[in-house]
């Protein structure tokens, strides 16, 4: 049974803002630096608040997704994973060096909280 997410939002915004708090600032304005170049939007109407603090940013694009964090995952992804804390004894994510934050209660089976640090654009080799 697949079930909605919603209860896990907060424990996963405390935890993907603690760990953005302590990234380098250099690998934040790489990141962001994503961000500004509009030919790697998903959506091209989309606009990016360049200024938006890691609070900021965590609170307009956290999403919830079909995709589970297996098919996320994919090999060039897997192998720069580690696990920033647990919600329900699931493991949060984190892909280094591209930005994506992913948990899923049931993670081999869909639904997946994620925030892309590199919203509104796709994150490096995505």
């Amino acid at each position: 049974m697949i079930e909605c997410l919603d209860t896990h939002r907060e424990a996963f915004k405390s935890l993907v803002l603690q760990h953005l708090r302590g990234l380098p600032f250099d690998e934040w304005q790489r990141l962001r630096s994503f961000a500004a170049d509009r030919s790697r939007y998903a959506d091209k109407q989309d606009r990016a608040d360049l200024a938006a603090t890691p609070e900021q940013l965590i609170d307009a694009v956290l999403s919830e997704s079909s995709i589970s964090v297996a098919e996320t995952l994919v090999p060039p992804f897997l192998k720069r994973t580690i696990e920033i804390g647990t919600i329900a004894s699931q493991p949060v994510l984190y892909v280094t060096g591209h930005g994506i934050y992913l948990w899923g209660l049931e993670p081999k089976l869909g639904l997946t909280l994620s925030v892309w640090v590199t919203h509104p654009a796709y994150p490096p080799d995505w």
